[in-house]
């Protein structure tokens, strides 16, 4: 589970227009996370996005401000990167907002005024969620590495056990035969 303490190993960008807002919720953003990316509008988030996107774990954005409102730019990113989790704050809860955040992919809505209490709540329960993904994928690349490396040691139907455990480290020196009768 995703602690408070944890943010410290992501990244966020956040928007917001509100210049009063933005300046709250950037201070305690940066006693949370690695990195934090601000913007003053939608515009100024896809670029920074575009400069970052590898490294930003989270978009926290508001729904209405100038040059680009936060469900462009959450469309925008959800187009480039459908895993990367967005929460809008919002003063309005409009239902056309709502379906169509839901449709793009948004995680969370958080209400403005925003409570403190609610936005950690929310930025754990989907970062959580990424962790996951982020861990899950991991360990299939892993899965596949180790699929792509048994073309190389099986051959002739045969499996050469020695040849595995070089590959692939100490670790598998309980590693038998029986182990591994599910790769034939």
């Amino acid at each position: 589970m995703i602690k408070i303490e944890d943010l410290k190993n992501y990244n966020v960008l956040y928007a917001e227009d509100s210049q009063t807002i933005r300046a709250q919720l950037e201070d305690i953003f940066q006693e949370l996370f690695n990195d934090v990316f601000v913007a003053k509008d939608g515009e100024e988030a896809i670029e920074l996005y575009n400069e970052h996107k590898y490294s930003v774990d989270l978009i926290v954005t508001d729904i209405q401000m100038p040059k680009c409102d936060g469900i462009e730019l959450a469309r925008y990113i959800k187009q480039d990167n459908i895993d990367i989790p967005i929460i809008i704050t919002t003063a309005f809860d409009d239902t056309k907002y709502l379906m169509e955040s839901i449709e793009i992919g948004v995680n969370k809505f958080v209400i403005k005024p925003v409570k403190f209490d609610k936005l950690i709540a929310g930025v754990e329960e989907v970062m959580e969620v990424y962790h996951q993904r982020k861990e899950l994928r991991k360990k299939n690349e892993e899965i596949m590495a180790m699929l792509a490396t048994f073309e190389t040691i099986v051959y002739d139907d045969e499996f050469d056990l020695e040849k595995f455990k070089h590959k692939f480290g100490s670790d598998t020196k309980q590693i038998t035969y029986e182990d591994i009768e599910i790769f034939f």
